[in-house]
């Protein structure tokens, strides 16, 4: 348990039509995901993360780390938590009383 997470019960699972239409915000990965995603419903709620979290349409992917080594998934697991900060940060701000105005 390299990060304090505890994964064993975490399984993937297939994107569908019904999850996407519970969800209000989707974040992936890969330009691939998001437009898989937008034909199954999610558009207008589906971004990359690198997008969503720097505020910029870059359309900077996060490399799959899928068939690689350790460190590659280091790697990628840093961006992961990098990006997830932002978001955190972007909707605390945005969902804050007067639009995040302190």
């Amino acid at each position: 348990i390299e990060r304090r997470l505890d994964v064993n019960g975490h399984r993937s699972r297939q994107v569908t039509r019904e999850l996407i239409a519970q969800t209000d915000l989707i974040l992936a990965m890969g330009p691939h995901h998001v437009e898989r995603i937008e034909a199954l419903g999610g558009e207008g709620k589906t971004h990359l993360i690198t997008d969503y979290a720097e505020r910029s349409q870059e359309g900077r992917a996060i490399v799959d780390p899928f068939g690689g080594g350790l460190e590659n998934y280091r790697t990628t697991a840093d961006e992961l938590e990098r990006m997830i900060s932002l978001v955190f940060d972007r909707i605390t701000s945005e969902r804050a009383p007067n639009g995040g105005a302190l």
